[in-house]
């Protein structure tokens, strides 16, 4: 089975004017929840581009190199769809700011410095197949049903191009800092590191948030979590990623990744996708 497949970057028109507070099936704790996601996925995207982007004079294989730039296109353009995302909460009176701030700072001014480039390397390919696992976790049980249809288009769109390019990082990985130990460090420092910011995230904005209930907030999303699906997609994920034969599409799930962009281009208009700057860490 082919470790690259086809990567596309697509650029959609978002319009966000029209998104509500509680876009995520009309729960706070739940929109909360994936706030976080989409407000650290700018600066999170940049670290995944600098980090493999340093790799490419260690990259001797042609067809990695190609994929590394068309993942590079992805991930930038997921950035700056999020970042106006962002914006929306903020208009809408979400406490994003000191959330956003502190959390990057603690990612990329404080751990990033302390980490050669190996780590981070074998960081970025377990965040990646987090998010591919998540992908496959909203997309096979349409999680977002009854959602805000801009916002799950977002999600849906930035999933499936996770699928798409699944495989990258961890064949960077495999290329330039081979050996288990290495991935299997990465996945432990990545991992419970990902769920806490997550959870001390959506706590924050739950108790910032003066029109949402503390306890039917997390009672929602507790429901969400659990009682989905979604905890036990996500647990075996993390299960294989710890394997020894580890491989990211030893999990065939292209198929979701090619129906969530189509309904996407359906519902949206494709843009020209920029050169220039697509694709740079800034």
């Amino acid at each position: 089975m082919s470790k690259l497949r086809s990567i596309h970057a697509r650029r959609l028109a978002w319009d966000f004017s029209e998104s509500p507070k509680y876009w995520a099936r009309s729960s706070a704790g739940i929109s909360h929840f994936l706030n976080v996601y989409t407000l650290l996925v700018p600066e999170n995207e940049k670290y995944y581009i600098r980090t493999l982007n340093a790799c490419r004079p260690m990259i001797k294989d042609e067809r990695l190199l190609g994929a590394l730039v068309d993942f590079c296109r992805q991930e930038s353009l997921h950035g700056l769809a999020h970042r106006r995302h962002g914006d929306r909460l903020r208009d809408l009176g979400v406490h994003t700011d000191s959330l956003v701030s502190a959390t990057n700072w603690f990612l990329y001014s404080i751990l990033e410095k302390l980490q050669p480039l190996r780590i981070r390397v074998s960081i970025v390919a377990a965040i990646e197949h987090i998010n591919a696992t998540w992908a496959h976790a909203f997309l096979s049980l349409d999680l977002l049903e009854g959602s805000d249809a801009e916002v799950k288009t977002l999600f849906d769109w930035h999933f499936a191009e996770e699928i798409e390019h699944k495989a990258v990082a961890n064949e960077v990985l495999a290329s330039v800092f081979p050996g288990y130990a290495t991935r299997l460090f990465g996945g432990l420092l990545a991992f419970p590191t990902f769920l806490i910011l997550l959870a001390l995230g959506t706590l924050y904005l739950v108790l910032r948030d003066k029109d949402a209930g503390v306890y039917s907030s997390l009672r929602d999303l507790s429901r969400f979590l659990f009682c989905s699906g979604f905890s036990s997609v996500v647990g075996t994920g993390i299960k294989r990623y710890f394997a020894r034969r580890f491989e990211p599409w030893d999990v065939e799930d292209s198929y979701l990744a090619e129906r969530a962009i189509s309904g996407a281009i359906d519902t949206h208009e494709l843009l020209a996708t920029p050169t220039s700057d697509v694709g740079q860490a800034r």
